[in-house]
């Protein structure tokens, strides 16, 4: 929703969400191991990550966006 409100706003209107979806795909962070700490920045992203979900934040955003 995000691309087409600003990529191509004429065609918002046209473009209808469908639940559930077709399919589901997960999302992966990288993080090199080769990054200093990167264990300690693999868990601080995990736990924002949960906290932001706890605090129904993440389904903020997603309604914000129309998802």
């Amino acid at each position: 929703m995000h691309l087409l409100r600003t990529e191509l706003p004429d065609y918002v209107d046209a473009v209808e969400a469908i639940t559930p979806p077709i399919k589901k795909l997960p999302m992966y962070l990288v993080i090199s191991k080769k990054a200093k700490d990167y264990q300690k920045k693999l868990a601080a992203f995990d736990n924002g990550l949960q906290l932001l979900e706890e605090e129904g934040t993440v389904q903020d955003i997603m309604d914000k966006h129309g998802f």
